[in-house]
């Protein structure tokens, strides 16, 4: 994943360069699993309900700047 032209906002900077070294099926692997163990209910469609919602956060920040 190529960090150069849109910088993360919510990863500290100490470990930006750690997950940049990550391919995008990687983050999403990650984005899953970590939904899955956070997320009160185990059905696919709450998880991804979860992942929604969160998504749309980041994505204001983004277009905002």
């Amino acid at each position: 994943m190529n960090t150069r032209f849109k910088r993360p906002f919510f990863v500290p900077t100490e470990f930006v360069d750690e997950l940049a070294k990550l391919s995008k099926s990687a983050l999403m692997d990650l984005v899953w699993d970590y939904a899955v163990s956070t997320t009160a209910s185990t059905t696919t469609s709450a998880i991804m309900d979860d992942i929604r919602d969160r998504r749309d956060v980041v994505l204001i920040y983004r277009t905002a700047m």
